[in-house]
C-alpha cells in the first residue's frame, strides 16, 4: 500500500475520493457484467481467458476455474476456426477482434 507520509489533507482526501469513485465505477460494472445476459470474457492479447460472467459458464458448459485454463481459440469449435482467415486467425490471438453471436 502506498504511504501518504508526505501529502498534505487536502491531497489525500483528494485521492481517497478518487479511489471511492473508481471502486464505486468498478461495482457498476461488475453487476453489469455478472448480470449480462450475453456471454461475456476478457482475456489477453494472446487469447488467454482472464474473466468470464456466468451466463458465459453456463452457455460453454464450463466451471470458472476451468474457463480460466482456456483460451478464446480453445471454446471456439473447429468448424469455425477452420473457416477464419490466416490474417483474422492473427487478430484474434492477438486480442484485436471482439466476436459477437458466436
Amino acid at each position: 500500500m502506498k504511504s501518504y507520509k508526505n501529502i498534505s489533507r487536502e491531497n489525500l482526501i483528494k485521492k481517497l475520493n478518487e479511489h471511492k469513485n473508481t471502486l464505486e465505477e468498478y461495482k457498476k460494472f461488475k453487476v453489469l457484467f455478472d448480470c449480462s445476459p450475453e456471454s461475456v470474457l476478457f482475456g489477453t492479447d494472446d487469447g488467454q481467458i482472464l474473466d468470464c460472467n456466468q451466463s458465459a459458464l453456463l452457455l460453454l458448459g464450463y466451471h470458472k476455474d476451468e474457463m480460466l485454463q482456456l483460451s478464446l481459440l480453445d471454446i471456439m469449435c473447429e468448424d469455425i476456426t477452420d473457416k477464419l482467415p490466416d490474417l483474422f486467425k492473427e487478430e484474434l490471438k492477438s486480442g484485436g477482434i471482439v466476436i459477437k453471436g458466436l
